[in-house]
């Protein structure tokens, strides 16, 4: 029986459009196709997730990579939070899921200092009756041991767990480890398979 809701943060209950961020700010599809290589799919980017980077070493590496857009580098690197925004139907599902007794954590790759603004900014967060962020555990999913940090320091069974996340991967490792899963697409009626889901597996 289902009675934990593990979320994970970005494209869940944060959308998360760097490439929308970086069109705003220079118009421009070379640019954005420069800077997202360079910053958002260079592997200090994951780094940072994983709280061993700053921010500013990061920087510094993202501009080795692309020394020709430096001033970009810079400019994004100073507003890149603003990529962030609530998903407001997802985060009822939270509230709803809360509402009906179950308990709810995080389970998310993040840099600390981007999930401690995140955390001030939105109420949703107080939802939650725990979580495992990335930067804090020096681990990142898919790894198998994020997931038992967030098992091992909440008591959690797996098989009462269930998961939502938008990558196939990390759902995969969940699965790996006895938690249920749910991948998370634009296509999905998140409410509905949730819903289907818990009903399924004869939950709260």
């Amino acid at each position: 029986m289902i009675q934990n809701i593990i979320f994970d943060l970005g494209n869940v209950l944060l959308r998360f459009r760097p490439d929308q961020l970086i069109m705003d700010k220079f118009g421009d599809e070379i640019t954005k196709e420069a800077l997202m290589k360079a910053i958002f799919k260079a592997p200090e980017w994951l780094l940072m997730d994983r709280g061993t980077l700053s921010e500013a070493q990061a920087t510094s590496a993202f501009i080795q990579h692309a020394p020709d857009y430096e001033e970009e580098i810079q400019a994004i690197m100073k507003i890149w939070p603003q990529a962030i925004t609530p998903i407001e139907e997802h985060i009822e599902i939270l509230k709803d899921m809360k509402n009906r007794g179950f308990r709810c954590y995080i389970l998310s790759n993040f840099p600390k200092d981007a999930f401690e603004g995140q955390e001030k900014m939105h109420s949703f967060f107080q939802c939650f009756d725990g979580g495992v962020v990335s930067a804090y555990v020096h681990q990142v999913k898919p790894e198998k041991e994020i997931y038992e940090s967030l098992l091992d320091r909440y008591e959690l069974e797996p098989s009462k767990c269930l998961f939502l996340d938008d990558v196939s991967q990390n759902i995969e490792a969940a699965k790996a480890l006895g938690i249920h899963g749910i991948q998370v697409t634009k296509e999905l009626d998140l409410k509905s398979a949730v819903n289907t889901y818990l009903e399924a597996n004869t939950c709260l």
